[in-house]
């Protein structure tokens, strides 16, 4: 596979486009589904940091943030030979938010990713329906 391979994973979850977007745009809440630790400052041009227990990280910056609508940030992630870039799009729908990623650069990662990316998905999708 080309560096440039795209993934797309997509999930409704619980809870608002203002909610789902939070999830992705406050420490606290990256916390509650995703990382272990969350630096986020999330303005264009401000920095995104995760760390987890098993010593990966994942650093970014911000490209574009439209609260409730649209992120974009790169993605450099330990785990990963280059650098990636991720876009996440939220859309209102009868049952909550349709979140769906957009995961770019990506070489020969996209099958371990499509499964991390899902199930991190499903987490969010506890996290806001449950609290």
């Amino acid at each position: 596979m080309a560096d440039n391979a795209t993934l797309t994973v997509a999930r409704t979850v619980r809870g608002t486009p203002a909610e789902a977007f939070r999830a992705f745009t406050h420490a606290t809440a990256l916390r509650d589904w995703l990382c272990d630790s969350a630096e986020v400052q999330a303005r264009p041009g401000g920095r995104l940091l995760l760390t987890w227990r098993d010593g990966h990280t994942a650093r970014g910056v911000f490209s574009t943030v439209e609260p409730g609508k649209r992120l974009a940030f790169s993605w450099d992630h330990d785990g990963h030979a280059n650098a990636t870039t991720i876009e996440v799009r939220f859309a209102a729908n009868r049952t909550g938010t349709r979140v769906t990623i957009r995961h770019v650069g990506l070489g020969n990662a996209t099958k371990e990713l499509r499964a991390a990316w899902a199930a991190s998905l499903e987490h969010l999708d506890s996290m806001l329906g449950e609290g």
